[in-house]
């Protein structure tokens, strides 16, 4: 529940792009797909702690590469629940792995660790949201994920954004999802 009102992300340009998809891809329980990717050089968001207060004050984040050859591919993916009564998910660096066009995998950045704190507020902070991540932190507790909508407070659709640290140059070629079912995406050539 936590994860579709986090925080927002800006996806600056990194002089390179990609717009990588998927097709919808089907394991035993779950429906996935990746509706785009982009190549950037940073990452800026901000939480209102504590989430929710509309008093709040809040905390400003930037993620960026940890060597000026790389980059962060942001994927933007969307997960249904398509045959369980409920999926259990936690995303974590072990749920998700890229991989590239010489078969190297890359894991995912995890937002709420692999950030620095800023003063102030970046040019376009939050205008993409959210992440998807649930490591089973206060931030972002694991989800359950029920196959049919339309109680207060379900989520069984998943939207959202998760990061990798590359090299500028990969293409990217499949994408591994391993929560709560095991699902293979394979990029567009």
């Amino acid at each position: 529940m936590a994860l579709l009102v986090l925080p927002a992300l800006l996806l600056a340009a990194c002089g390179n792009s990609t717009s990588a998809a998927t097709e919808w891809t089907f394991g035993d329980s779950l429906a996935i797909r990746t509706k785009e990717t982009r190549f950037v050089s940073e990452v800026r968001y901000s939480i209102c702690y504590p989430i929710g207060d509309p008093k709040c004050t809040p905390t400003h984040y930037l993620i960026k590469p940890s060597q000026e050859d790389r980059a962060i591919l942001a994927a933007h993916i969307e997960v249904f629940n398509r045959q369980a009564n409920v999926a259990y998910l936690t995303i974590n660096k072990h749920s998700l792995t890229l991989k590239d066009q010489n078969y190297f995998e890359y894991l995912p950045i995890d937002p709420f660790v692999e950030r620095t704190e800023v003063p102030t507020a970046g040019s376009g902070e939050n205008t993409l949201a959210p992440f998807i991540w649930a490591d089973g932190s206060e931030i972002a507790p694991p989800i359950n994920m029920p196959a049919k909508c339309g109680e207060l407070n379900q989520n069984c659709q998943l939207v959202g954004w998760v990061l990798f640290e590359v090299p500028e140059t990969i293409k990217p070629t499949q994408l591994v999802w391993e929560s709560a079912d095991t699902v293979y995406m394979y990029f567009d050539a």
